[in-house]
């Protein structure tokens, strides 16, 4: 989440950007962020079960790889958001 909050303010210290965004949050509403990323992050875990196995039987289907040299794509290193 502090990458999140990094990409999306000029914050030089996100980190104390999101505890203090969190806090007030959860001063003004009853509610708590943190709660909501915790979800966010299971969902995205479950969507990436569901896309491999979706392409896993798309690739017994068609009898190939989906994923070749031409269309891989290298992982981008850590902090590199947005380059």
């Amino acid at each position: 989440m502090i990458d999140v909050v990094a990409a999306l303010t000029d914050s030089v210290q996100p980190s104390k950007y999101w505890t203090a965004m969190k806090a007030r949050v959860q001063n003004e509403s009853e509610f708590q962020l943190s709660t909501i990323c915790r979800q966010l992050k299971s969902d995205a875990s479950r969507g990436g079960k569901i896309a491999g196995v979706a392409r896993i039987e798309l690739e017994k289907e068609i009898n190939r790889p989906v994923v070749s040299a031409k269309n891989y794509l290298q992982k981008k290193e850590k902090g590199a958001l947005g380059s």
